[in-house]
């Protein structure tokens, strides 16, 4: 979404329309994908969680996620159960919300962690990103959590617009995955904090597998471009599966053993069909890794679960 600094939020009329835009993308090519398993898992109706942003199941307990919203709104994680119900709000001190993008959830050395990707930029002109890890707390109660540490970072080559953000917790690596250049491409940071200077984030590759509107056809149609932009990415809880979301598809790219993400984004990916969503953003990995949980930014909002094929 936009970087609000700098731009307005769009009035509720252009908003539904970008949306009705998204929601035909989404589905005119839905015959080429593979026909999977979707179903509504549950809607959250909370007033004050109307734009979901980023998703992560908990580490900790079963049948709850944890959510963030976009720019704009508070510096904060909410815990849903798994009829939709918000469970705990945490505040999280010290920091702004300048445009929070998505969530990631992860273990390292035995204690989970959930990192905030403050990494979202439309207008390509912040001199610099953040992200930022918490402990997920062990009681779930309305209250405040202080960062573990945090990473500030630059792009290689300028400013970029970013919204997909995945911990390799094994690795000790964090992907990122680009959204306006075409075609996205991924990029590492280590995981752990640094002082100082912002690092660099490393470019490894574009990803395959994502149709990118040739410029004839964003002539003709300039809703095009939105098809093949990357919204959100989880990594699978045994670090061998990456999900991609779109604003049109689900992309699922498996990492051999001993195998680097730059190979393993090289090949084509499995592509599941989206489900009816106005304006994806947001994807989860279960606990159980057989499925992904699919959200808008909407209200009230719709969280899909999306069934995976064992084999890839």
């Amino acid at each position: 979404m936009p970087y609000r600094r700098l731009r307005p939020r769009a009035p509720s009329a252009a908003r539904s329309s970008l949306a009705g835009a998204l929601v035909a993308l989404a589905l005119w090519p839905a015959c080429a994908f593979a026909q999977t398993a979707s179903r509504v898992a549950f809607t959250v109706r909370d007033a004050r969680m109307d734009e979901i942003s980023g998703i992560a199941s908990s580490m900790r307990r079963r049948e709850t996620i944890w959510a963030l919203e976009d720019s704009g709104k508070a510096a904060a994680l909410t815990a849903i159960g798994g009829h939709g119900e918000r469970i705990a709000t945490y505040a999280i001190e010290g920091e702004t919300n300048v445009d929070w993008e998505d969530l990631s959830s992860f273990v390292v050395d035995g204690t989970p962690y959930l990192l905030i990707a403050d990494v979202g930029d439309n207008e390509a002109v912040r001199d610099r990103v953040r992200l930022i890890a918490v402990a997920e707390p062990r009681a779930l109660r309305d209250g405040a959590l202080r960062p573990a540490w945090s990473v500030d970072f630059v792009w290689p080559g300028g400013a970029r617009d970013c919204e997909a953000v995945a911990v390799d917790g094994r690795r000790k690596e964090i992907l990122l995955i680009s959204k306006r250049h075409r075609p996205p491409e991924l990029f590492v940071l280590p995981l752990e904090g640094a002082h100082g200077a912002p690092r660099t984030a490393r470019r490894l590759s574009p990803l395959a597998g994502i149709r990118v509107s040739d410029e004839a056809t964003v002539r003709a149609n300039p809703k095009a471009v939105f098809r093949d932009q990357v919204t959100g990415a989880s990594l699978a809880p045994d670090g061998r599966r990456l999900a991609v979301l779109t604003y049109s598809s689900i992309l699922v790219y498996g990492r051999r053993r001993n195998e680097s993400w730059a190979d393993a984004i090289a090949r084509e990916p499995r592509t599941l069909a989206l489900p009816p969503l106005p304006q994806a953003e947001a994807i989860a990995w279960t606990r159980d890794a057989q499925a992904l949980l699919v959200t808008s930014e909407d209200a009230p909002a719709a969280v899909y679960r999306v069934a995976v094929p064992v084999s890839h």
